[in-house]
């Protein structure tokens, strides 16, 4: 007999729903010019790939703490799958997202092989593109049996659920630290995608609504915020780098312009 989880969903209005809808939606289209942009420069110019691979684990380390976290919910599904649906919308939105940062990543260690094949550089992330496919592979197995066979209310299972969380959390903190410093090393959003970034910043916001208003756990809630800040950081340098900063040059040189031709007058007169 299946055991009826559905005492575990609440009641999510239609706010909610929308938000959520928003989320996914927008974690699709948000991720998507990242990953065309690669494909259109075929270069890592102006992307940490330090920065890719912590973003990838982090929203791993998300997802699985959702997943432990929320498991009556999900669990839920195969007794009132419309219901159960609005209240893992977020869990949806976190999937998306790890697939969008997880192409990028692959994506851009293909191009780094393409420009330094032989490299220490390449070889290591190489290396390390492929310890996180064997972690994924075997600790959300792990993750799934741990849910179905130990009771959510047992502590050394939530125990773990919290250090995902913890987890996930120092990742938001500190993936965005290395985009940061080669922002500012290079000056330039180079092959980084402005356009994902504008996106993602209202989405970060939209995000942590949805958490609030699905009634997530305040674990879940730590990262967003993180993220959030930084992004909006990395934004204000992009958008200064590659917006500001050129159009002042170009003034500079319409000033120095006018200048050439008042002493040109000068010399005449």
């Amino acid at each position: 007999e299946v055991f009826d989880f559905t005492c575990y969903l609440i009641d999510v209005d239609i706010i909610g729903i929308i938000f959520g809808v928003i989320l996914i939606v927008g974690s699709v289209i948000s991720y998507t010019p990242q990953i065309v942009k690669l494909i259109k420069t075929k270069t890592v110019k102006g992307i940490s790939i330090h920065y890719l691979q912590i973003a990838t684990y982090n929203q791993y380390f998300q997802l699985c703490n959702f997943y432990m976290a929320q498991f009556p919910q999900v669990a839920a599904c195969q007794n009132n799958f419309q219901k159960c649906l609005t209240n893992i919308l977020p869990e949806i939105s976190i999937v998306i997202c790890y697939f969008g940062l997880a192409v990028p990543y692959t994506q851009a260690v293909y191009y780094l092989y393409k420009e330094e094949k032989h490299s220490n550089s390449f070889k290591k992330q190489m290396a390390y593109l492929l310890l996180h496919a064997l972690i994924v592979l075997l600790s959300f197995p792990a993750v799934i049996t741990a849910c179905i066979f130990v009771s959510t209310c047992n502590d050394t299972f939530n125990g773990f659920s919290f250090t995902f969380a913890i987890l996930s959390t120092i990742c938001a903190c500190v993936q965005w630290f290395p985009q940061i410093y080669k922002t500012i090393k290079t000056k330039s959003a180079g092959s980084f995608s402005i356009i994902g970034q504008v996106i993602q910043v209202p989405g970060c916001v939209v995000s942590l609504v949805t958490l609030i208003m699905s009634g997530n756990n305040i674990t879940n809630w730590i990262a967003t915020i993180a993220m959030l800040i930084l992004q909006s950081i990395l934004l204000v340098l992009l958008v200064t780098y590659e917006c500001c900063q050129p159009w002042k040059s170009r003034k500079n040189i319409l000033q120095n312009k006018e200048n050439d031709l008042e002493a040109i007058k000068d010399k005449l007169k």
